[in-house]
């Protein structure tokens, strides 16, 4: 009995021990379970970190990309807009240099023709006085001619005497009114 005894109890003791291992077993298994759930969840959720992380990255590049393409095109607009500014105000300054080459040209032209003007009638004035000058003294020769020719008495004296002082005063008027043209000439 005491065989039965220390059978049956050896019999419970391995009957123990093996619950007691198989309850370690489950145990073991349960946490290696619990241990690969937890990786599981682990991995999956630094997964999710990544795929997360990553599209943030592509949307945080996405967004300095368009950020860049609009700076590269507001920087190309202003660009354009300066050459086109700087083309404009270089035809402005082509344009008003024409004008005012334009205009210098044409002053310069009308001093000439005033010149010429003035010179041609300063001619025209010269060649008057001349012939004025050449007439009066024709006409005072023909006068003393014709006083040579009579004899001399007083009242042929007082004759000469009277053309002597017509002729100095038609000088005398001949020269004034050359004066004056010369003046208005001069004026025009």
């Amino acid at each position: 009995m005491k065989q039965a005894y220390n059978r049956h109890r050896l019999e419970h003791t391995e009957q123990e021990l093996h619950d007691i291992v198989q309850e370690q077993r489950y145990l073991l298994v349960e946490q290696q379970q619990k241990r690969r759930a937890q990786i599981a969840f682990s991995q999956g959720f630094n997964a999710q970190h990544i795929s997360i992380s990553n599209a943030l990255q592509r949307h945080e590049n996405n967004v300095r990309v368009q950020r860049n393409v609009r700076q590269a095109r507001e920087l190309v607009a202003k660009q354009k807009q300066n050459t086109e500014e700087q083309a404009r105000l270089i035809d402005k300054y082509l344009t008003q240099r024409k004008h005012v080459r334009r205009a210098l040209s044409n002053i310069e032209r009308k001093q000439l023709d005033v010149q010429s003007m003035r010179d041609a009638s300063e001619r025209l004035l010269q060649a008057q006085q001349r012939v004025a000058h050449i007439r009066a003294r024709d006409s005072n020769i023909r006068q003393f001619g014709i006083m040579k020719t009579t004899p001399i008495n007083d009242e042929m004296r007082q004759t000469a005497q009277s053309l002597t002082e017509s002729m100095l005063e038609r000088e005398s008027l001949f020269d004034t009114i050359t004066d004056h043209m010369a003046a208005q000439q001069t004026v025009q």
